[in-house]
This record gives structure tokens, sequence and C-alpha cells, in this order.
């Protein structure tokens, strides 16, 4: 099937995407990422590793900003409170 390619047990196929994409094995027989199978693949794994930090740093900032909504409210109920004391 086009865009599949077989663990090496014959057993299951895989996307093409996850061969050798550096995460973790994706073939229950470990296959699809042999050092043989994935000399030429080192580029990919760097690129699905930087992806992924993408991917954190991008959840992180988005919680930073929610953070400091949630500081910048808690020091205006702060100012309110003590106006009102």
């Amino acid at each position: 099937m086009e865009g599949y390619v077989k663990c090496k047990d014959g057993l299951q196929c895989i996307s093409e995407e996850y061969k050798c994409n550096g995460g973790d094995a994706d073939c229950e027989d470990n296959s699809d990422e042999s050092p043989d199978l994935c000399k030429g693949y080192i580029f990919s794994y760097f690129n699905e590793l930087n992806h992924k930090m993408l991917k954190l740093t991008l959840r992180l900032k988005v919680k930073q900003y929610r953070l400091k909504k949630v500081l910048i409210l808690l020091l205006k109920l702060k100012k309110t409170l003590l106006d009102n004391v």
C-alpha cells in the first residue's frame, strides 16, 4: 500500500512518516528505528526533535501569557481591596 512500509516481522505496517522519525518505535519489533534502516535519516530525526521543541515552547509561552493575565488580575484585586480598607 502506498505511503506505508512493512515492519521487519512482516506482521505490521506503519505510515511512511513514522519510519526513522527518532521517536518511540512504531513497529512492535522496533524495526522502524533500527540503525541500519535509519542511516540516512539523521536530519529527519533532528527535524522531529526541533518540531517537538517548538511545540513545547509555544505551549510554555501560552501558559506564561495566561499566568501574567492572572497575576495582573490578582494585583488589581489587591489594589481594590487595599483601597477599600
